[in-house]
């Protein structure tokens, strides 16, 4: 918040009295931690005390909603005047949070404050204030509920509201939370989450150039009774596609469901259970859940889940904080081109048979051939034979005789005949006649010596 590089802490303290009478009491207040990298022991070097009851019960850190580059501080005071408000704390360089801005509820005992986040709605590069408001009560039934949205300004969040959406059922106090989302549907605009916890449902709404949209892009809700959406939160890109995921919690059944972005229709209505049911039931699992960041460097973004009943009374309840890896999820077909590096093992099911071969042979041979030919030869010979001739031989000889003869004839002679006899005679004549008889015609022209085992009778003298 003081511009220093080092991470700083807000801590709110709703509690907090200032014992002078009793109107001062309970008022809460605002602590800020600034980092150091020492340990030079832990003091606020910043707070704010609310002017009224119970204030402070919700403090976070905005981001830079002035964009001067100090991240900007909230503090939601639900039960300020007669409707709520939100107290904007902009910050400088020399002291954190020293401007104040007040968003006050237009409604009376709407118990705006009870929650805010901040997301740049339409895509201008200023970050814009969502605030709930879940007893807002002027549309449809005692504590329907509603958020009110206040667009960014080069000098901060506007003091007058551009968006209100109330929630439809009586009793439902949409807007219990809210939860701020950079993108889950890739358009390039943030996107809101609304919780309506006494009904079960958790609404999603899209940003755009014009603001936010008043119609749910996506609802989501559970089992009745399982107190779903009682925690929400930004769960950040667990499964590494580029969009942020939502996780809801829903401690009434011990458990918490991860719902992913998609850049078609933005969060996936397909619940992931991260959570089950523990052995022994009633512990609360999801009464909170948040964001924790990517804690293990592997590009994939953990979360937090909360079970506050462990343990067997009120005496002994200790609460448990789980943390729970981000996995990434295959997708279900195959990308229209393929990745720059392989996968570390195979798809389980090969891909389909590619129209054409491809253009250059591979470096290595497969293991098996393939069980049929290929329908057309290749342009070139392969650079070493196949170990085992095959069982035909070729249609048509080769144009050129090989180098060197075959190491065992043929088993039988060819057909025809050479068109031609060989340049010389073979050294020996073969150890046995063939079986075909005498020549059925005598040869066009006789040898020009006689055989060399001929022999001349004499007549004797």
């Amino acid at each position: 918040v003081n511009g220093d590089a080092y991470g700083d802490v807000v801590v709110g303290q709703p509690g907090y009295s200032v014992i002078v009478n009793e109107e001062a009491r309970r008022r809460g207040r605002l602590l800020v931690f600034q980092g150091n990298g020492l340990s030079a022991g832990i003091v606020p070097t910043f707070t704010y005390t609310s002017s009224m009851p119970h204030g402070c019960e919700v403090v976070s850190c905005l981001g830079d909603v002035d964009a001067n580059g100090f991240d900007d501080l909230v503090s939601g005071d639900a039960d300020f005047g007669t409707g709520g408000r939100v107290m904007v704390m902009l910050s400088s360089s020399a002291t954190p949070g020293a401007n104040y801005r007040s968003l006050v509820s237009p409604v009376s005992g709407a118990a705006m404050g009870t929650s805010v986040c901040t997301t740049d709605i339409n895509n201008d590069g200023l970050l814009d204030v969502v605030v709930g408001a879940p007893m807002h009560s002027e549309c449809c039934g005692k504590f329907s509920g509603a958020i009110h949205v206040f667009m960014g300004t080069a000098t901060g969040p506007s003091f007058v509201v551009n968006t209100t959406i109330v929630g439809a059922d009586s009793n439902g106090k949409f807007g219990n939370k809210v939860v701020c989302m950079d993108d889950v549907n890739m358009d390039g605009y943030g996107d809101v989450a609304v919780s309506e916890a006494s009904t079960g449902k958790v609404f999603v709404y899209h940003g755009s150039a014009d603001g936010l949209s008043d119609t749910p892009a996506t609802t989501l809700s559970g089992p009745g009774g399982s107190r779903f959406g009682e925690s929400v939160a930004n769960a950040g890109d667990v499964n590494a596609d580029g969009m942020d995921d939502l996780i809801v919690g829903a401690p009434g059944d011990d458990r918490a469901y991860i719902y992913y972005g998609e850049a078609t229709t933005g969060i996936n209505a397909d619940a992931m259970l991260v959570t089950s049911a523990p052995p022994y039931g009633g512990v609360d699992q999801g009464v909170v859940v948040g964001r924790v960041g990517d804690l293990n460097n592997d590009g994939d973004e953990e979360f937090v889940v909360v079970a506050n009943k462990v343990g067997t009374s009120n005496a002994t309840w200790q609460g448990v904080v789980s943390i729970y890896a981000g996995v990434r999820i295959p997708t279900p077909s195959p990308t229209p081109y393929p990745t720059a590096s392989p996968t570390n093992a195979p798809t389980p099911q090969p891909t389909a048979i590619t129209a054409s071969p491809t253009s250059h042979p591979t470096s290595q041979p497969s293991t098996h051939p393939t069980p049929q030919p290929t329908v057309a030869p290749t342009t070139q010979p392969t650079q070493q034979p196949s170990a085992h001739p095959t069982v035909q031989p070729t249609e048509v000889p080769t144009p050129m005789p090989t180098e060197r003869p075959t190491t065992h004839p043929t088993p039988q002679p060819s057909v025809a005949p050479t068109p031609r006899p060989t340049d010389s005679p073979t050294p020996s004549p073969s150890p046995s006649p063939t079986a075909v008889g005498d020549t059925l015609s005598p040869s066009p022209a006789p040898s020009p010596a006689p055989t060399a085992s001929s022999s001349t009778a004499n007549s004797g003298a």
